[in-house]
């Protein structure tokens, strides 16, 4: 009898410990495995945001291109220099539909618009809204009056009546004179559509609560917000369920990162040529398509 109560205590002495030595070792293999996963799921997100910030610089440099481009040939076009010279509205507006219909048919930006201001920072032409003409834009087209300025061409994100725009401006000469000058316009159509085939992603163009006094074309009553900023874009290119995912997050915390139900968030500021912050945009890419690479 004494002999088995000593049997019985080596036992407890020797399987105690045992126990709880698995026990432990166990919760610290589950830490490591959980926190090698988070490490991994980290890693996977810096990388995705990296990833979705070259994407859109890429986009938005990628308009600057071509924006300032065409507008330094749109300047160089002799027939609108005439037509500007000698205040040819008819012969202007003939010529800049010409281009404006081969973009149209024959390239990815389907909606440019060409604007040609004289040299008192005047409306002269608008080729897609031809009977508005003669209004004073030095008030807020600062772009137009740098490139009177420096008589010199510039590309640069500046907010209108549609919002933030991608504007390339080039000055025209007559004889060594500056008479005015021209401009190349893009909206970000063609960034949300393509954001959306290459990168399963939805794109939100947002402006700021300083510039949206300039965006009239966005009525009050109609306005879609996120994070208290008006949504600038066409209402048919806006993803309603990422607007309503996004409804009660701040711009602070698309800052430090957010991840929805459905979307993992990246944020990208979008700035005048002054350096100016005029609004954000916003890419919520497919989770399941990220999260498929930690998987």
């Amino acid at each position: 009898m004494i002999t088995f109560i000593k049997t019985k205590s080596i036992s407890r002495k020797v399987h105690i410990p045992l126990i709880l030595s698995m026990f432990f070792g166990l919760i610290i293999i589950i830490s490591i495995a959980f926190s090698s996963i988070n490490d991994i799921k980290l890693d996977v997100y810096k990388k995705e945001t990296k990833s979705i910030h070259n994407y859109m610089n890429s986009a938005i440099e990628q308009k600057y291109s071509v924006g300032i481009t065409n507008a330094i040939m749109l300047s160089k076009d002799s027939i609108l220099r005439d037509a500007l010279y000698n205040r040819d509205r008819k012969l202007a507006l003939k010529e800049t539909q010409k281009y404006m219909n081969s973009f149209k048919n024959y390239t990815k930006f389907k909606n440019i618009k060409i604007h040609i201001h004289d040299k008192n920072i005047k409306s002269f032409l608008r080729a897609w809204k031809p009977s508005k003409f003669g209004d004073e834009l030095s008030s807020f087209r600062a772009t137009i009056v740098e490139v009177k300025k420096t008589q010199k061409p510039l590309v640069a994100v500046e907010v209108g009546k549609a919002g933030p725009t991608v504007r390339g401006l080039a000055p025209i000469f007559k004889d060594g004179n500056y008479i005015g000058s021209i401009e190349f316009m893009q909206g970000f159509n063609s960034i949300v559509k393509d954001t959306r085939k290459d990168i399963s992603s939805s794109t939100l163009v947002l402006l700021s609560k300083e510039k949206e006094h300039i965006a009239k074309l966005f009525k009050e009553g109609k306005q879609i917000r996120v994070a208290g900023m008006l949504v600038a874009q066409n209402e048919n290119t806006i993803d309603r369920r990422l607007v309503k995912e996004l409804s009660a997050i701040s711009i602070e915390e698309f800052k430090s990162g957010v991840i929805t139900e459905n979307y993992f968030i990246s944020i990208v500021p979008l700035k005048d040529f002054k350096k100016h912050l005029i609004g954000y945009i916003i890419v919520g890419k497919d989770l399941d398509i990220v999260n498929k690479t930690i998987d």
